[in-house]
């Protein structure tokens, strides 16, 4: 089929495009919010400050899709989940809060 080669090539590149434009939402837009968020809004008073300062947010490319996420980067920090009847926890209510607006900026790439 005539122009079928061209059409591909278009197609390859958009594909590339959405991607690159999918991952910089993620590492620019997604992980950070998600870490300003749980440092802003976490349940425990800071001892030392490491436990906020150890609240990292990222994206990675896991096949075709980009994973972005929240975490803890001290040891104690599985504790501050899970503990005290997760009294201390963070993550999981940072990822409700910000799951809608974080879903709608990837639909909004998606859609351009």
């Amino acid at each position: 089929m005539r122009g079928m080669g061209t059409v591909l090539a278009n197609l390859e590149a958009w594909k590339e495009g959405k991607k690159v434009a999918l991952a910089a939402y993620g590492q620019m837009i997604a992980a950070p919010k998600l870490e300003a968020y749980a440092k802003a809004n976490r349940p425990w008073r800071d001892q030392s400050s490491a436990a906020r300062a150890g609240l990292k947010g990222g994206a990675v490319f896991r096949g075709n899709k980009v994973v972005v996420y929240i975490a803890h980067s001290v040891s104690y920090g599985p504790y501050l989940e899970v503990c005290n009847d997760g009294r201390y926890a963070i993550l999981d209510p940072t990822i409700e809060a910000n799951v809608k607006e974080i879903y709608e900026g990837y639909r909004r790439i998606m859609l351009m």
